[in-house]
């Protein structure tokens, strides 16, 4: 696999790279609508065997066109950058437009997902396919994160080690790295009075116990308190797994009989998993779902919208994503990003069960699930302190966690007059 260091212009190759060794072309990717939105074309060898990014990218020989400025195809958006991507796009790279196309292709090649883009319509040629640094240089990579914050300039040396930071979605920084022959994004805290890296690990390991699938994580020293390191789930032996995030699958669909659902909730995360998923896992997924939901509302994490969720295909089918993201937002707003029940995104016992036929579950089931998951939060500080997690941190998020109206929901009590 080459690299490609020509400027993008106005459209780049898309490939699969399900198979990283062997590229195989999509389509192309167009810039329109002056500039400000993206359009698609499908190769005519991918129309005649391949599938549907995503189910707003149907399989069809006419030109795929945006109707809207600045809004993206499904699986196009989950490929591009985040905020601190295309901030650190800027300072190292400095295109001289920064468009949606621009982004996509300074973004590099190990992006979520099995897509990549190109500049050369023939060959796969990613702008620079240099080896990701180990998890060894974490303290050099955070170091050159702050001097992109501060707007101070960087070698070509140092602007090739930070290229790792400009990748993945989200708002904060992170940076892909090597460890023990996997690949691993790392995730650095900025702005923060505690030490959330510490907090998000062990709020994975407290999810563990509650019966909800993780991602596999390990918290290493950072400059400052610790950076979680999470396993990449959409990499496996060599392979690129086909991902879409929440956000894509509920509001775009996958195609191939399986339709948007037009709703962000966990209800309508659920019906996908019915619609889309294995036979012999989706009915655990389906109620792994709903711990997750119990779990997030419980734990105080209200930061869990759209793109903190993902889908995987394998096998023909998809399955819900080990659970990422996952921490204590310290907002105390009482309300999910998700959808949770029949009072939309209210936070509550009451509005969890209200749906619980969507999860697999009657309501005797759904009580049951949810006091499993309490059971285990309310020894939340014990195995925050079992990681190292500091009294001073545990006490400030004790505050949040342990808030009365929150902490209620742990007691089977809460059920009178529901």
């Amino acid at each position: 696999m080459s690299t490609q260091k020509t400027l993008p212009g106005n459209e780049l190759a898309v490939w699969s790279l399900t198979e990283p060794q062997t590229p195989v072309r999509v389509g192309t990717a167009l810039l329109a609508l002056g500039g400000r939105g993206v359009a698609f074309a499908y190769d005519h060898s991918w129309l005649a065997a391949g599938y549907p990014l995503s189910g707003d990218m149907p399989l069809q020989r006419a030109l795929l066109t945006p109707r809207v400025r600045d809004w993206l195809f499904g699986a196009l958006d989950d490929a591009m950058p985040d905020r601190w991507g295309e901030r650190a796009i800027r300072f190292i790279d400095n295109p001289p437009r920064a468009t949606a196309l621009d982004l996509l292709y300074f973004a590099g090649d190990h992006r979520f997902g099995a897509l990549g883009f190109s500049v050369d319509q023939t060959a796969y040629a990613p702008h620079r396919g240099e080896p990701l640094p180990s998890a060894d240089s974490l303290h050099a990579l955070q170091a050159l994160i702050e001097r992109i914050d501060a707007n101070e300039p960087l070698t070509e040396q140092e602007k090739l080690i930070a290229g790792t930071t400009k990748t993945m979605g989200g708002a904060h920084p992170k940076a892909l790295v090597t460890m023990d022959g996997k690949d691993w994004i790392a995730k650095f805290p900025r702005g923060a009075n505690l030490d959330v890296g510490l907090i998000e690990h062990a709020s994975l390991k407290l999810a563990a116990q509650a019966g909800i699938n993780v991602a596999h994580s390990v918290a290493l020293p950072g400059l400052f308190g610790h950076v979680v390191t999470i396993e990449r789930f959409d990499r496996h032996a060599g392979e690129r797994l086909r991902a879409l995030s929440a956000k894509t699958v509920l509001l775009a669909g996958v195609g191939f009989g399986a339709p948007p659902l037009d709703e962000l909730s966990y209800g309508a995360m659920a019906s996908f998993l019915l619609q889309a998923g294995a036979m012999g896992i989706q009915a655990q997924q389906r109620i792994e779902l709903f711990r997750r939901m119990a779990f997030n509302i419980l734990i105080e994490n209200s930061d869990d919208h759209e793109k903190n969720h993902a889908f995987l295909f394998d096998a023909g089918y998809w399955s819900l994503a080990p659970a990422f993201d996952v921490l204590p937002n310290t907002s105390n707003a009482g309300y999910q990003q998700m959808g949770v029940g029949k009072q939309g995104a209210l936070g509550s016992l009451g509005n969890a069960l209200s749906e619980c036929n969507l999860f697999g579950l009657s309501r005797d089931q759904a009580i049951e699930e949810w006091f499993k998951v309490a059971d285990v939060v309310a020894e939340w500080d014990q195995v925050y302190a079992g990681l190292g997690v500091s009294s001073k941190d545990i006490g400030y998020l004790r505050t949040f966690i342990d808030q009365p109206e929150r902490k209620a929901m742990r007691l089977r009590s809460a059920l009178d007059g529901l």
